[in-house]
C-alpha cells in the first residue's frame, strides 16, 4: 500500500484505542528478534536513530538487544525536540546506550534514520550516517533498515541524494509501494513483512499477488475436454528482421495452455517459420515493404474465430500500420492484447475509443510515457497514479512493465516484483504478451493479465537459477514455463 493509506491505518487504529506506544515497541521487537535470531551473542550492534517514531522503533530494538546481552550502540542524529511522545518514551530507556561518534566497525548496523514520512533527499547528517553505514556495509557490515531504508522514497521507490542499501528490511504490516518501484527492490535486500497489531485495510489495496492467488486460477483439467475447451489464440505478429517476435509470442503461449495458436504473419516472412515448432498453425497475410499491407479483408478472415487475439509483436511502424492498428480495434469482438509496436500509433490517435471490448495494453515505461504524452521520469515518479488514471480514463486493463510489473484496471490495481533481472533481454515482452493472451481465451481479462505477469516472472526466475541471469535469453523463459504450470497443478 501507498504511505498515505499506512498512515490512514495507523490514524484508525489508535483512534479506536489500539496504543501507539505499544505499537512502536511491538515494531522494534521485531527487529530485534530479527538480529537477535542471526547474530552471534558477542557480535555488535549499532542502532543508528532519527527524530521520528522511526526512531523510535530503533530506540525499541537496541534496548531490547542490550538486555539480551549483545553489545549495542546508539547513536542518535536527530534533534529532540522533533520527537513523538512516544519515541520521546523510549529515548529516555537507552540514555546509557548513546555515543557521540561511531569510531569502529559494527557487525551489524540497524537503519532507523527516516521511515515512511520522508521525502526528498536526505540532507546534513542524515547522508552523513547513510553514507557511514554504506561504507561499512561494504567491509561487511550486515545492514537491517527498518520498516524502508532511508532516503528511499517510500511513493515511488526513487533515490535523489544517499540511500541506505539494507541486506534485510522488516517492515510494517504491509508492503509499501516504493519498496517494490523503482530502486526499492535493490535498496531493500530481503524483505518481510510483519504484522504489528493495527487494523487491516479493508478497500483499495494494492494487491501483491501469490503463488497460491495464481494457482487457484488453474484447477486440474477435465479428462472430459478438448484442444477447443482451452481456446484458439491469435496472433498477428512479424516483420522482414524481427520474425522471432511472434515465434516466442506463439511458443509461450502454447507453453501456457492455449489449445490453438495461429500465427498470422507477412507472406514475406514465412520462410523463417517454416521447419520451426510443429505446434504453431502459420497463416500468411498479404505484405507491403516487408510489413503487413492494409488489406481489411484478409485481416478480418483471420480474426473472425479465434478466441482471443495478441497484435504487435515484432510488426514494425510501416505507414500504413495506423490504419491497420484501427481496423484491428474496432472490428475486434474478443479480447485483445496490444504489444510492442501495436502501443505506438495509440498516442497520436483515439483509436481506443472504438473497442469494442476491453482491450489488454502492455507498454513498457517509454511506451507508458508516450500514450500518456510525458516523459519517462513523469511516470517514474508515480508509476501506479499514471497507470490506474489511465486504465480507468479508457476502460482497459494496462500492464506497465519494468523490475515490477503493475497492473491497473478500472476495478483494481496489482503490483508486483514478479521477475528478476536476467529478464531484461530482447524478447522478454513478447513471451509476456503470449503468455497474457493464452490465459486470456479462458479466463477474465484482469486475471489473466495479473496471472500472465506472474506466471512470466516465475519461470524467469528459474531459467536465471539454470542459466544465470546474464546467460538466459527469452526463450529460455518459455522453456522453463513447464515448472511453473507443475507447481499449481501438484
Amino acid at each position: 500500500m501507498s504511505p498515505a493509506q499506512m498512515r490512514e491505518i495507523e490514524k484508525i487504529s489508535f483512534e479506536k484505542g489500539i496504543s501507539s506506544k505499544a505499537v512502536m515497541r511491538i515494531a522494534g521487537e521485531k527487529a530485534a528478534s530479527y538480529v537477535l535470531e542471526n547474530t552471534l551473542l558477542s557480535q555488535s550492534v549499532l542502532v543508528v536513530c532519527g527524530s521520528g517514531n522511526n526512531g523510535g522503533d530503533g530506540f525499541v530494538c537496541a534496548d531490547m538487544l542490550s538486555k539480551q546481552g549483545r553489545e549495542a550502540d546508539v547513536l542518535f542524529i536527530g534533534e529532540t525536540h522533533k520527537q513523538s511522545e512516544d519515541a520521546k518514551y523510549y529515548f529516555e530507556k537507552v540514555q546509557h546506550l548513546l555515543i557521540e561518534k561511531a569510531d569502529k566497525k559494527y557487525d551489524w548496523i540497524i537503519d532507523a534514520i527516516f521511515g515512511i514520512g520522508f521525502k526528498g533527499s536526505a540532507q546534513g547528517k542524515a547522508a552523513e550516517a547513510i553514507s557511514f553505514i554504506n561504507s561499512q556495509r561494504s567491509l561487511g557490515t550486515k545492514v537491517l533498515a527498518i520498516d524502508i531504508p532511508s532516503g528511499l522514497d517510500p511513493n515511488n521507490g526513487l533515490v535523489t541524494g544517499e540511500a541506505v542499501w539494507a541486506d534485510v528490511t522488516i517492515t510494517f504490516q504491509y508492503e509499501k509501494t516504493g519498496q517494490l518501484l523503482g530502486q526499492g527492490l535493490d535498496l531493500c535486500g530481503k524483505l518481510i513483512v510483519t504484522d504489528i497489531g493495527l487494523l487491516e485495510m479493508q478497500e483499495d489495496c494494492i494487491f501483491n499477488p501469490e503463488e497460491k492467488d495464481v494457482a487457484e486460477l488453474f484447477p486440474k483439467r477435465k479428462n472430459f475436454s478438448h484442444k477447443g475447451t482451452y481456446g484458439h489464440l491469435g496472433i498477428l505478429a512479424g516483420s522482414k528482421g524481427m520474425e522471432g517476435a511472434g515465434a516466442l509470442s506463439a511458443l509461450a503461449a502454447l507453453r501456457s495452455g492455449a489449445g490453438k495458436v495461429s500465427l498470422g504473419v507477412p507472406e514475406c516472412c514465412i520462410d523463417f517459420y517454416n521447419n520451426r515448432a510443429f505446434e504453431i498453425m502459420c497463416q500468411t497475410l498479404p505484405c507491403k515493404d516487408g510489413h503487413f499491407a492494409a488489406d481489411f479483408s484478409a485481416l478480418e478472415s483471420f480474426i473472425k474465430d479465434k478466441d482471443a487475439i495478441i497484435f504487435g509483436p515484432g510488426i514494425g511502424r510501416n505507414i500504413e500500420m495506423a490504419a491497420i492498428v484501427k481496423h484491428i480495434i474496432e472490428k475486434t469482438t474478443v479480447p485483445l492484447i496490444i504489444d510492442a509496436d501495436g502501443l505506438y500509433f495509440l498516442a497520436e490517435n483515439d483509436f481506443l475509443n472504438m473497442q469494442k471490448k476491453q482491450v489488454i495494453l502492455t507498454p513498457h515505461l517509454g511506451e507508458m510515457a508516450r500514450l500518456c504524452n510525458c516523459s519517462i521520469s513523469d511516470v517514474e515518479e508515480n508509476p501506479i497514479g499514471i497507470a490506474q488514471k489511465f486504465a480507468n480514463t479508457m476502460n482497459n486493463i494496462l500492464v506497465l512493465k519494468s523490475a515490477y510489473n503493475i497492473i491497473a484496471s478500472p476495478k483494481q490495481t496489482f503490483i508486483g516484483a514478479f521477475g528478476c533481472a536476467g529478464m531484461a533481454t530482447a524478447g522478454s515482452g513478447d513471451v509476456l504478451s503470449g503468455i497474457i493472451g493464452a490465459l486470456a481465451c479462458i479466463l477474465p481479462l484482469e486475471q489473466a493479465a495479473f496471472a500472465g505477469a506472474y506466471i512470466h516472472g516465475a519461470a524467469g526466475k528459474i531459467a536465471a537459477v539454470q542459466k544465470s541471469e546474464t546467460s538466459m535469453i527469452a526463450s529460455d523463459i518459455v522453456n522453463y514455463l513447464p515448472q511453473v504450470f507443475c507447481k499449481f497443478n501438484g
